[in-house]
């Protein structure tokens, strides 16, 4: 039963509805009233009412869930957060709520902080507002690359410039980063004198 009472509270932060019996609110109340779960999420997205509340801009439900105790630090099936989804949409409001709340600023599955889904949809006022407030501008993803490597194989060359003046500046061609464990190559063995002539 409790399950499909989140079901139904992540529908209606997804639309919205906050008011009535089939509102936020009353599910909220519900779940709390029979020890549910409100960070509870499904396959096969993972997705928490929080998560929707934040990735559709409904600025007053993902208050209203961050005071009943939500998590704002859950992850999804790929590893993000609902701080993710807000930098990449562009959610500045959401941003600098879960900022101000302390949400934690992790990488994703492919190693992507919401710094680099800022830079991913161009929304710059979120970048700095990220920065500003302590993400790293030099985090790796799985490909070595940083939020500055997306902005130059975009073709934003202010942009990127920025962010190598904030800090993001690890090249991943760098010699220093190459694996300490891989076996140097073998050193070529001298050319074979060539066979003495006869005389």
């Amino acid at each position: 039963m409790a399950q499909e009472e989140n079901r139904k509270l992540c529908q209606a932060a997804h639309k919205g509805i906050m008011e009535g019996e089939v509102g936020v609110k009353f599910f909220t109340a519900e779940l709390l009233r029979r020890g549910g779960d409100l960070d509870l999420s499904e396959k096969p997205y993972y997705r928490t009412a929080f998560h929707e509340a934040i990735s559709m801009n409904r600025e007053p439900i993902a208050k209203f869930l961050l005071d009943k105790g939500v998590s704002m630090n859950c992850t999804d099936y790929m590893g993000r957060t609902p701080l993710h989804d807000a930098a990449f949409y562009g959610y500045i409001d959401l941003v600098q709520l879960l900022i101000d709340r302390k949400a934690e600023i992790k990488q994703d599955d492919q190693g992507r902080t919401p710094l680099f889904k800022a830079v991913e949809a161009a929304r710059w006022d979120i970048a700095k507002m990220l920065i500003e407030s302590g993400c790293d501008a030099n985090v790796t993803d799985k490909d070595g690359c940083t939020a500055y490597h997306m902005a130059a194989f975009k073709g934003l060359a202010t942009e990127s410039w920025w962010l190598y003046c904030q800090g993001a500046w690890k090249n991943r061609f760098a010699l220093e980063d190459l694996q300490k464990d891989e076996p140097a190559p073998a050193a070529a063995a001298p050319p074979a004198a060539p066979p003495a002539e006869a005389a």
